[in-house]
């Protein structure tokens, strides 16, 4: 009779060691599930942010010409005006001179 409510007892033992431990392991995979959702959804808000931050900058890339003159741009319509302005002035000289 000892035999066997020790053994009875053992088994309740084991079956909470059991119990225990499969509700550890079941909370440790829950939050490790947790921590790759989490991982998952900032990945995929970084890569929204850099497709947006991509997309600005080409639009900003788009814009500039429209905005800005290049340093050779502006000097060579620089020269084509003050060369203009010269054949006017040759012009202007050989009409005062006729």
């Amino acid at each position: 009779m000892m035999d066997t409510n020790f053994q009875f007892f053992v088994d309740i033992i084991m079956a909470i060691i059991a119990l225990l431990g499969g509700w550890l392991f079941k909370v440790m995979f829950s939050n490790a599930n947790k921590q790759r959702e989490e991982i998952q959804d900032l990945y995929n808000r970084q890569r929204e942010d850099y497709r947006k931050l991509s997309d600005e900058m080409v639009a900003l890339a788009l814009s500039l010409p429209d905005k800005y003159v290049t340093k050779d741009d502006f000097t060579r319509m620089s020269e084509q005006i003050q060369d203009r302005f010269d054949k006017l002035e040759y012009k202007i000289d050989n009409l005062r001179d006729k």
